[in-house]
């Protein structure tokens, strides 16, 4: 299972996104923390948590059915891929 990380570009990619996952999950955790600081208002930390995560449950939604409609091979980008894309 662990093969794949043996390959240095891999490996780097993979924890590259592992960092990136990890400050996402942090950012969640305090940008609602950070306003309740500021203002000491559970409303305004409420309107915080809502402005952070509806756009990304409206827009992944949306993105889920343009993905799967989405033909992969018909698109330039897909040669930068090669033979992944198939």
């Amino acid at each position: 299972m662990f093969a794949a990380l043996k390959k240095r570009n891999f490996a780097l990619l993979w924890l590259g996104q592992l960092v990136s996952m990890c400050g996402d999950a942090l950012l969640i955790i305090a940008v609602p923390y950070y306003v309740y600081q500021l203002t000491g208002s559970v409303l305004q930390t409420g309107i915080a948590v809502i402005a952070e995560t509806v756009p990304a449950v409206l827009l992944s939604s949306f993105a889920g059915v343009f993905v799967d409609r989405w033909n992969r091979r018909d698109d330039s980008c897909s040669y930068l891929y090669g033979p992944c894309s198939w």
